[in-house]
């Protein structure tokens, strides 16, 4: 391994500049609730607002003062005025931009860890959950970045441009009132006829791309198997369904906003008329009458916003609250305090588990106990709960009923920092996760070349590795995809033997091994032996029961037999021949 990758390994990303600034750079500072840039952003707005009253003023004093005195005078000082003012509103409207760019990526920020871990945890939990998606802080920070939500911050100030409106003439504020109520029943309208079909598309959509998704993880057995057009047709009803809904929204959604549109219009021409009439009859002046019209258009603009943005703003709602609903879940573990260094004994106490939307138990009142530094070989036909037991004794899953224990405590509340340095795990599909084969090896921690190199050697693997174009600073491509499946599993044993664990489980070991890597995996099982180890091989056939201390046979969830290998009464007489006989025969090829 070159020095440059141990360093690139070893360097901590969470260093790196940030858009909070200088001093924000911390997980606590990015994890902050953002309710200090929100309560600014409020601040400005309020000023922004009220700024927004320079113009219709300024037209009021124009026409009643400066057009009736002929004042020249008068109009400079009152335009250096309204530009200062108008000058200082450009400046707080880019700082309310800019504060709530950086409260949305703070919110992201905030949730975003929690989020992932959800997500990583949701195929781990027994009971269905609503889909944890990162995609819904994108929405949600797209929305407070937007200019949609500039318009729900405005909206409070509507009374004060009523109030104003209604100074200048209680008419002008009876025809604003009655205006803002018709837009407020065209937003109600909005929310009733076309969030329902934008949230229906929506989920349409997560599921298309959930199948697409599926697909292109099976393209080598689609592509082999000639489903590529099934798999098109069923991704393409899903599409067309969403883009039906989606249709559904926008056309609702469009004609209440162009409705809304022409509406406004509507009511500045009403605002005139009724202008004109007071004009006429000497109730106002005309300075009054044109402030009114700039006044009640304003009142009425972040209403118009609001109802164009509003699918927007209801799907940020809906996201917002997966998201505060995943987050707030309980965590699948509860991490308790850290434990004595791990020995490795384990007790399967009556543990029974259903895998969700099975009926029937993958593992039923299972019980056994292995002393630490022992080699167990779990064997048993498909379906038999092989895989959901390796599962339980790593803490992946949790048992409906009963318990696992390790070294006397519930695998579920040891303290994961703690337990996962001692446990080596080798899935039956092994899919390895970090930049270089070192950095998988290693399980993307900080970089120890020499413990990487020595669980190499263990593993026998040590050569295989040097052999690939770059050795152990090979380059990962879609977590491994650019190696063969031998080599993915033999370096999944690496991984599983790093850091010289207490306790190894190892799911179909030698599924994908040629020859050579079933002999390797062979004397690694001998090493682990010799350095006192608990070692779980699991398997269809009998080809590593020659390696194992005792037996536990497996029938449809249930413990069929469990014993010594030399001595195996209650193990039925068929496995025990097939043991017999698969401790003379060589490791097949």
């Amino acid at each position: 391994m070159s020095a440059a990758s141990c360093r690139s390994v070893r360097a901590d990303r969470t260093d790196r500049p940030t858009v909070f600034g200088r001093g924000c750079t911390t997980k606590e500072q990015a994890e902050r609730l953002p309710v200090p840039e929100l309560c600014w952003c409020a601040a400005f707005s309020t000023v922004t607002g009220l700024l927004m009253l320079v113009v219709p003023f300024y037209m009021l004093h124009v026409y009643d003062d400066v057009i009736a005195t002929g004042s020249i005078e008068t109009l400079i000082a009152l335009t250096g005025i309204a530009i200062g003012l108008i000058a200082v509103f450009g400046v707080l409207d880019g700082i309310r931009g800019k504060i709530l760019a950086r409260a949305a990526i703070h919110l992201e920020r905030r949730f975003a860890r929690k989020l992932a871990l959800r997500t990583i945890e949701l195929p781990l939990r027994q009971a269905a959950a609503e889909e944890a998606r990162l995609a819904d802080l994108a929405v949600i920070r797209k929305f407070f970045a937007g200019p949609s939500v500039t318009a729900f911050f405005d909206a409070p100030l509507m009374p004060v441009y009523l109030f104003a409106a209604t100074l200048l003439h209680p008419l002008f504020g009876g025809v604003a009132v009655l205006s803002a109520l018709i837009l407020g029943g065209l937003a109600v309208a909005n929310d009733r006829l076309a969030v329902g079909p934008s949230q229906r598309g929506a989920e349409s959509a997560r599921r298309a791309h959930q199948w697409i998704d599926r697909g292109i993880r099976q393209a080598d057995s689609i592509d082999a198997l000639g489903m590529a057009a099934r798999v098109l047709d069923r991704w393409q009803t899903r599409y067309y369904d969403m883009q039906s809904e989606t249709l559904r929204a926008s056309e609702r959604s469009g004609a209440l906003v162009a409705a809304s549109r022409a509406f406004r219009l509507v009511a500045q021409i009403a605002i005139l008329g009724t202008g004109a009439v007071l004009v006429v009859s000497h109730a106002v002046s005309p300075g009054a009458m044109v402030a009114a019209t700039f006044i009640i258009a304003r009142a009425l603009a972040p209403m118009e916003s609001a109802i164009a943005g509003w699918c927007q703003a209801s799907s940020a709602l809906a996201a917002w609250r997966r998201v505060k609903q995943a987050v707030s879940s309980p965590p699948r573990r509860v991490q308790g305090m850290a434990l004595p260094a791990l020995s490795g004994r384990i007790e399967v106490e009556s543990a029974t588990f259903t895998p969700p939307g099975m009926d029937r138990p993958a593992l039923s009142a299972l019980s056994f106990t292995l002393e630490a530094g022992r080699v167990l070989a779990v064997i048993g036909a498909s379906g038999s709960g092989k895989s959901t037991l390796a599962r339980l004794l790593v803490g992946i899953q949790a048992a409906d009923d009963g318990h696992v224990r390790v070294d006397g405590a519930d695998v579920l509340i040891w303290n994961r920092a703690t337990l996962s340095p001692h446990i080596g795990y080798l899935p039956q599909t092994v899919e390895l996760l970090g930049e270089t084969v070192a950095d998988a090896i290693a399980r993307m921690g900080p970089m120890d070349p020499e413990a990487v190199v020595d669980a190499a050697k263990r593993a026998g693997a040590h050569d295989m590795i040097l052999r690939l174009p770059r050795g152990y600073d090979t380059p990962l491509v879609d977590q491994g995809r650019n190696l063969s499946g031998g080599q993915r599993q033999w370096i999944g044993l690496v991984r599983a033997m790093y850091g010289r664990p207490r306790l190894v489980v190892l799911d179909e070991p030698d599924a994908s091994l040629d020859g050579d890597g079933v002999r390797a995996l062979l004397g690694a099982v001998g090493i682990l032996r010799s350095e006192s180890a608990t070692v779980v091989l699991i398997g269809h056939s009998v080809r590593l029961a020659g390696q194992a201390d005792f037996i536990l046979v497996l029938n449809e969830g249930r413990k069929a037999g469990f014993g010594p290998r030399s001595s195996t009464p209650e193990i039925p007489r068929r496995t025990a021949d097939l043991i017999q006989s698969s401790r003379a025969a060589p490791p097949a090829a």
